[in-house]
This record gives C-alpha cells, structure tokens and sequence, in this order.
C-alpha cells in the first residue's frame, strides 16, 4: 500500500513525513529518522517494516533543501521544535502517550532518536551506528551540512552541537528509560564518537549497548545491515509494550585467518561462478542490464577487479557487450558462504550505464552468457536470475524481449508483423491530432490471451509507409472494458485497453512526410499478436516549410462502444450543461 507524503507545519517550519496506521490492537508508535541517504527518501518504510504492527511515523530530514539532522539550520534551532511538535501532534492523534513511542533512527538518525528522546522525555530508544557529537562529526566529516547547520561555521558553534546530547543527558531526571545502541570496532567512526560517549549512558535503568564483532562488519553501514534481524526483533518487542533488556553484550562470529583461508581456498578450488541478472530497465531501443558476476571464493574489492562481458550467442552469431563493475557493499553479506570473501564490487552494468543498443542486433533467439577473467583463464557460464525476470522494448519494426529465471536467459528479436489474431476485439474509439502530437486508444482483446491486470500486456503503436515502420511504446489507458467480450464464461480481459501515455500523444515530428498505415500490437504471456489497420496517418511537407498532420479512421461503423467509465464521463458533462441551461433561464425569468 502506497503512504501518502504530508505536510506539518509549525510556526515558519514545514515537516515533511509519512505514517501508517497500527494493525490488529497494537497501541504503540514508532517514529523512524533517516540516516545519510538521498534527500528525498525515508529510512524503513519498505520491507523492513511491512510486518510490524505498530504505528509508525518516518520523518524526512530536508530542511532548507538540505539534511539538518533534524535540528537547526543557522543555529536556528525551530526545526528541532518543529520536529518534537509534530510527533507529539501525532501521539495525541493516536491517543497515545510518550511511555507508548519508541524513537528510532540509523546513523544521523541514531543521533536524532537519543538526543530528541531524552531531551523530550521518550520511553523507548533505538540507535544503530549513532553519532553522538554531532559538530565534531559534521564538521570533519560533512562540512556542507556542517555550514548548513551554523551560521560561521566557528569552533564556538561546534561545542554548542557537540553538547547538546550530553547536556540533555545531564538534564534528565527519569532514567528509566529503555534504550538500546548498536555498533562495531570497525564503525570508522566508532572512537571517536561512541567510545567516549558510553559513560554518559551508565545512570540509565535499562540501557543496552551491543557491539558487534564480525568479519562482515567492516564499516559504518555494515552494522546496521548485519544487526538488522536484532533491531526488527527490538522494535517488534517494543511495539508490543515488551521492553527487552540485553545489557552490555558483543555479537557476531570472527574465524581465524588460517581456517578463513582454507574455507576460501576450497571454494576457490571448485571453481564455482555467480553470474546472475538482477534487473534490466529498458529505454529507446536499449536494455540495462544490472547483475552480480565473480568467481566464489576470490575478493571483488576493488573497482579494478577483472571486468565482465555480456555475450548474446544465438544463431546470427556472438555479440560481446563490455561491463564495467560498481559498488555494492550488500553482495558480501548476500554472498557469504563459512568464510568473509569481499564482493563488493561484483555487481556489473554497462559502462556509465549507457545501456545496450539493440537496434543493429541481426532478429533471432539468444542466450545471455557471462564472460570473465579468472586464475584458470577465461571463463563464460550461462547467466541466471533468482528470480523471474522479464523486460521487453520497442525498436522500429521489432520487439527485444528477454525473460531470465534460475535455469538461463534467453532474449529475442522478431518482427511486430506476421502474426494476427484468428479471433480479436478491437476498435480505434478515441484518435486525434494536435500540431505533431497523435493520440490513439480503445480496447484491444484476443481470445486466450487474458487480461486481468494492468501488468498483463504491453501494446505498442505501429506506423508504417511500406519501406519503414516505426514503433511507439502505448499505455493501457487505465479503462477497463467488458470482462469477457467472447463468452467464455471465466475468462479475464478487463484491461484490454491501450492509449497513448497519459493520453498525451506520441511525437511524429520526426516522420518523413508520407502516408503511414496505423496498427496496434500486443504483447503478453509470450504472444505478440498485431491488428489490422486501424487509419491512415498522413503527414504533408507545407509551401511555406512546415507540416500538417491529419489521420482518417477506417470503418468507423465497426467502431465498438466506449466503455463505461467514458460513458459515464460524457453523461456527468450532458447533465451539467443541461443544469446550466436551467439555471440561465431561471435567471432570465426572474429579470
């Protein structure tokens, strides 16, 4: 479900943020901060929290176009207040109260969590990997937000931030508070911002601080990737009013170098390879492939690692693709096999993800294969995918499709015409022409090929002038039509519907003048299946340079009903034009 994006504001302050209701009777709020991620992005409002229970509200940190840790700007500190205010609002909302909240945050949001949680008198903290001296850590670290977050930039100013977690800390009467800190030795920032800051916690009845010792914890990111099964249990646990208590306690498993060594040298010596396509987006007669490529057992830590090459091997021939590789520190944790191999730079895409070109790929059937460098040389395995992955795309008169799953890839190239359908529903309700601009939609259904959602099919606009065909990605318009115009009896084709996206019209400014023959294809479940000629687009060159643009249905008498929801839309417009006609006689009357 998606959560709507709103607005609280408080004084000259604008929050911004998003909320969920509970499920179930769970009285209970958690408020999320975010860490150091895009601006406009929230920190745990997919998976991680799609099982919880609870109320939550996440809270983005763009103040002034730019991260504020949820605290000043210019030393101006109402954003801090404007921020406490709307989660008090929220609270009195709910009807719930401060002793029912838990304030959690990862990083910077980590730093939020405590200080706004002690100073404000929240019952339940969660940080991961905190910041504790916020001035110290912006100025070394992020001087743009640093300078964001002062007026001078002075050492002055430093103290002020560096204080304020201390002092409220220091201001605190009730320490019976829960709260839990999560970090590593190997957190770069761990000496200098936790390390000292932990004495400040001892006062409080309940606080717990976990520190995590693991090969696959080697930076500030990692501990909350490594510990995220420890936080969900922890926020679950306080959801449900249960405040769990840990103390002091280290987690994680280091082996010992020589049986970490002998864990990878067999993994080296079976000569496994991964080589999986994790996605593939699709523009203008190109594909962008995204994978994971290396050979197990041997470190992918650097961006120099032994580049990967896609080869499409069919019967046209071989077509080797260069990639190059790009950081993804997760592939260590998602990889992990007894012993910590670095695979962070074993995700591949194309070079400054230009993507492939398609449009001189001979048509035929291929199979994606993955070539790389080795010790034992060069090697090429046969790419997969966890799972099923489909992507298709439009190139002039042909349809690049390309489905992958665990046992392979396969893509091809085939002409949009040569296949129509023995039996199909289809009309051409609505077409116009605007300057260059030509919009088509209505309903288009072929027996056997059901059409239950919108993600059933994809339909594409065809123009051709005998020579050419040129090819134009549709929309399904988002009108549904009759559930089962061929009687079938359960049969689904409800979205059989294109138009143009948006019903916006495609381009035709770069068509040569001429006359072009107007079909609609659809492809879905692996069929590709064209109309016959719906119009006739014609483009004529003017005498004084420029163009006009007309198109002429053909067989208008076939043309099937509109569907109900423009129907309807034409009815509510008769009615209100029949109202204000009334209206003005009633007016004229009375005069």
């Amino acid at each position: 479900m998606t959560v709507q994006e709103l607005e609280f504001r408080h004084g000259n302050t604008t929050v911004l943020y998003k909320r969920r209701k509970a499920k179930l009777d769970r009285r209970h709020l958690i408020v999320m901060f975010a860490g150091i991620r895009p601006i406009d992005s929230y920190e745990f409002d997919g998976r991680a929290s799609r099982n919880s229970q609870s109320h939550w509200l996440w809270i983005k940190d763009k103040f002034h176009g730019q991260f504020a840790y949820y605290l000043c700007h210019g030393m101006d500190f109402s954003i801090e207040v404007a921020v406490v205010k709307l989660i008090e609002a929220e609270l009195d909302r709910l009807g719930l109260t401060k002793d029912q909240c838990t304030l959690a945050g990862f990083s910077k949001g980590g730093f939020a969590a405590l200080y706004l949680g002690i100073k404000y008198g929240f019952k339940n903290i969660l940080a991961s990997a905190p910041q504790l001296f916020v001035g110290s850590h912006a100025r070394r670290h992020r001087p743009v937000i640093f300078d964001h977050l002062t007026q001078e930039g002075s050492t002055e100013e430093q103290q002020v931030l560096d204080g304020l977690l201390p002092t409220a800390i220091a201001a605190d009467t009730d320490k019976n508070r829960n709260i839990y800190v999560f970090s590593a030795l190997e957190d770069q920032f761990h000496a200098e911002q936790i390390v000292p800051g932990l004495p400040l916690f001892s006062e409080y009845a309940n606080f717990n601080y976990i520190e995590t010792h693991s090969d696959l914890v080697n930076e500030h990111s990692d501990v909350t990737r490594y510990n995220l099964p420890l936080i969900l249990s922890t926020l679950y646990a306080l959801a449900e009013n249960v405040p769990p208590h840990f103390g002091v306690v280290r987690n994680g498993q280091r082996l010992a170098p020589q049986l970490a060594a002998e864990k990878l040298a067999d993994q080296q010596a079976a000569g496994e390879v991964v080589a999986n396509l994790v996605s593939c987006r699709t523009g203008p007669e190109r594909l962008f492939p995204v994978g994971v490529a290396f050979p197990k057992g041997h470190d992918v830590g650097h961006i120099s690692a032994a580049p990967a090459r896609l080869v499409l091997a069919g019967a046209a021939g071989s077509f080797a693709y260069d990639l190059e590789r790009t950081s993804n520190r997760s592939l260590y944790f998602k990889y992990f096999d007894d012993a910590f191999a670095d695979y962070r730079y074993a995700q591949f895409r194309t070079p400054r993800d230009a993507g492939i070109d398609v449009s001189r790929l001979p048509e035929g059937l291929y199979d994606l294969e993955l070539e790389m460098d080795s010790e034992d040389g060069e090697v090429r395995v046969p790419c997969t995918a966890a799972d099923l992955l489909e992507a298709e795309v439009n190139c002039g008169p042909h349809l690049v499709r390309l489905r992958s799953d665990s046992t392979g890839s396969r893509m091809d190239k085939r002409p949009f015409a040569g296949t129509t359908a023995a039996q199909a529903d289809i009309a051409l309700n609505r077409t116009w022409v605007s300057g260059n601009l030509l919009h088509v939609e209505g309903p288009f259904a072929v027996r056997g090929v059901e059409m239950p959602d919108w993600g059933s099919g994809l339909y594409y606009l065809l123009l051709s002038d005998g020579v050419r065909t040129y090819s134009f990605s549709l929309g399904t318009g988002r009108v549904k039509v009759p559930t089962d115009p061929f009687g079938d009896g359960l049969s689904d084709y409800t979205h059989a519907y294109f138009a143009t996206n948006k019903f916006a019209g495609i381009d035709t400014s770069q068509l040569p003048a001429g006359d072009y023959r107007v079909t609609v294809s659809l492809s879905s479940a692996g069929v590709i299946v064209t109309s016959h000629a719906l119009a006739t687009l014609r483009i004529r060159a003017t005498s004084e340079g420029g163009r006009t643009v007309t198109v002429e249905r053909h067989d208008p008498s076939g043309r099937l009903p509109v569907p109900a929801l423009a129907a309807g839309r034409r009815l509510v417009r008769s009615l209100r034009r029949r109202a204000r006609r009334r209206m003005a006689t009633r007016r004229e009357r009375s005069s």
